[in-house]
């Protein structure tokens, strides 16, 4: 099973990933008074910082394009409506329209470092969402009665949940591979974005670098890129309309 884009959407990541690291520094963070002897380095701390809260909803969008990339498959941000008023607001339901399958599940970056009220939230929001969900998706038209309700937590799993914890890499048990491939690669990518970023700005105050705060690379790390489709994407060039595919062996065109 394989996911495909036309190769104009799927480039739109690479630049989303970019984009993250520019909305950062254009926000023009102020000198924290602790770092006034280092203004390059408060840049380089707040804007990370800043990038780590637009990280998680970044690889949400990521994994909800990948998804509704394969046929059979539908997944959306949606609005679950409460019993009297408001709505619920599930990180991302996805379709199985094949096996008639459901999935409602909440995306944390880093399930690990959330506190016992936050985590308890969570599963109390899945579990009301599970009860409310029979009725929404007969108003969606999708044949499916009960979903399945999960925590996914792109940087490791951890306790705290009575339901299902999952990481990006076993999450590979709930979606085909090929949307797990190209959300893993996609973190990847913006890892090395950001990290390339703040490690080219950290200099001294004469212009010259830090040699440690340089980015790694070792013959590890270089395979692993040239393996991953978004730097794949980086160094093609083909019609904006042509259609990307991707499935177990990376990324073609067609």
């Amino acid at each position: 099973m394989c996911l495909k884009l036309r190769y104009q959407e799927a480039r739109l990541w690479n630049q989303r990933a970019h984009q993250m690291v520019a909305g950062a520094v254009a926000a023009g963070i102020p000198t924290d008074p602790l770092l006034m002897a280092a203004p390059r380095l408060s840049e380089v701390v707040s804007v990370v910082d800043s990038v780590k809260k637009r990280h998680g909803p970044l690889i949400e969008d990521a994994l909800i394009a990948a998804i509704n990339g394969v046929q059979g498959w539908v997944a959306e941000k949606s609005k679950v409506p409460r019993l009297g008023k408001g709505y619920y607001k599930p990180d991302c339901i996805a379709v199985n329209q094949s096996t008639k399958t459901a999935y409602v599940f909440e995306c944390k970056r880093n399930y690990g470092s959330l506190d016992a009220p936050a985590k308890r939230e969570a599963d109390e929001r899945l579990d009301e969402i599970g009860v409310l969900f029979p009725a929404y998706a007969a108003s969606r038209g999708w044949p499916v009665m009960t979903p399945s309700l999960f925590i996914l937590s792109f940087y490791g799993t951890a306790p705290g949940s009575k339901h299902p914890v999952y990481d990006r890499n076993s999450a590979s048990a709930l979606f085909p591979s090929c949307v797990v491939r190209f959300a893993c690669d996609f973190i990847s990518y913006t890892e090395e974005v950001v990290g390339t970023w703040a490690a080219e700005r950290a200099y001294n105050g004469d212009g010259s670098k830090h040699p440690e705060l340089l980015p790694v690379r070792t013959a590890e790390t270089e395979v692993r890129k040239r393996g991953n489709i978004f730097y794949q994407l980086d160094q093609m060039e083909c019609d904006a309309d042509a259609t990307i595919e991707i499935g177990e062996n990376g990324l073609t065109v067609i």
